[in-house]
């Protein structure tokens, strides 16, 4: 078990160099390029523009703050955009590359990065601990206020986006109080 407070989140620049982004958690690409398998970050988007590029990543955004954002693709493939509300996730390839504009002023988003073909994520709001993580890695972003942890017996008080990272072997005892986003990361099998 692993508590990240925000406040020791590292501050990393865009990949487009467009604004900043707090890293939350991530693992690092095993050849050594200085590159991601996958990565939790958090950013503030102050104004419309494009998003960074990743190829062969896919991503999961979660606007945490304002009113939501839409992206639309600039490639030609596909018409019209996609809509990201608060506290939906949405699932999107980092391959193409598309534009956002704001719906209503400002927003933070959470976004999950993983490696295609290594990686994969879940991403879902709940208020509710309804299943045992099956995941290699079970994080915990406390959303809307403050979330109460109990695990195996030691309480923890997550502030507003703390996050709890819990790893296999996991606590046989998990009780959680408040709203979260709940982050599972599994590695995908070779094919």
């Amino acid at each position: 078990m692993k508590i990240l407070r925000r406040e020791s989140y590292r501050r990393v620049p865009w990949r487009n160099g467009a604004g900043e982004t707090e890293e939350i958690a991530l693992c690092a690409a095993p050849d050594g390029s200085g590159d991601f398998d996958w990565r939790i970050s958090m950013a503030p988007v102050l104004t419309a523009g494009p998003f960074s590029e990743f190829p062969s990543i896919d991503r999961i955004l979660t606007v945490i703050e304002g009113a939501g954002l839409r992206l639309e693709w600039t490639d030609g493939v596909l018409e019209g955009g996609l809509d990201c509300l608060p506290g939906m996730p949405v699932p999107f390839s980092g391959d193409r590359p598309c534009r956002a504009s704001l719906l209503g002023g400002p927003i933070v988003d959470l976004n999950v990065m993983t490696r295609r073909g290594r990686w994969q994520a879940s991403v879902r709001k709940t208020s509710e601990l309804t299943r045992q993580p099956t995941a290699d890695h079970h994080l915990i972003f406390a959303l809307e206020g403050p979330v109460g942890a109990r695990v195996d017996g030691t309480e923890v008080t997550l502030s507003d986006k703390d996050t709890l990272w819990l790893s296999a072997p996991f606590p046989r005892d998990v009780t959680l109080d408040g709203t979260w986003l709940d982050i599972q990361l599994t590695p995908v099998p070779p094919a």
